[in-house]
Order: structure tokens, then C-alpha cells, then sequence
């Protein structure tokens, strides 16, 4: 799942239904409310997701320094998973 939402994002106008049994995100989501809530806040206490996810936004050197950092903190961050089932590294 490659889908991120900024929390600050609004949705004007939608009518919250349960997600169709047949979408994927169904697994992970009960409807559209549930979903775009985990979108917002998919990268909440995973740094290592954020930086990973958003890379091709910074100079390399940058986000390797970054990637540096927070395994220095927590180097199992390479294996925590975010609420879609993903790695940082998928």
C-alpha cells in the first residue's frame, strides 16, 4: 500500500460506508472513515516509515543521515510495521 495522507488534509464531503468486502484495504479498515484515518496517521511514532516513504523528496546524503539516526535510536525500526502490515523496507 502505497498511500499517505497529510493529518491536516480535509475530505469536503463523503458518505462514510463500510469498504466493499472485495477492496484490500478492507482487511486493515472498516470503512471509508476508519481508512482515511489510518492514512493520516500511518507514520505516527514510525519515523523510520516517514523518512523511507517520502525519500525521493530529499538529497540522498540527507536521508541516508536520517535513516542513520533513527537506527541509532531504535534499530529494530526496520522491522516495525504499520497499520497496513508494511515494513519501512517492503
Amino acid at each position: 500500500v502505497n498511500l499517505y495522507m497529510p493529518p491536516s488534509k480535509k475530505v469536503q464531503r463523503f458518505e462514510n460506508k463500510p469498504l466493499p468486502k472485495n477492496f484490500q484495504l478492507a482487511k486493515v479498515a472498516t470503512d471509508w472513515k476508519d481508512l482515511l484515518a489510518k492514512l493520516r496517521h500511518r507514520f505516527d511514532g514510525l519515523p523510520l516509515h516517514k523518512v523511507c516513504y517520502f525519500h525521493s523528496y530529499h538529497p540522498v546524503k540527507d536521508t541516508i543521515e536520517e535513516i542513520r539516526n533513527i537506527l541509532k535510536l531504535n534499530a529494530n525500526a526496520v522491522n516495525e510495521v504499520d497499520a497496513f502490515g508494511m515494513t519501512p523496507l517492503h
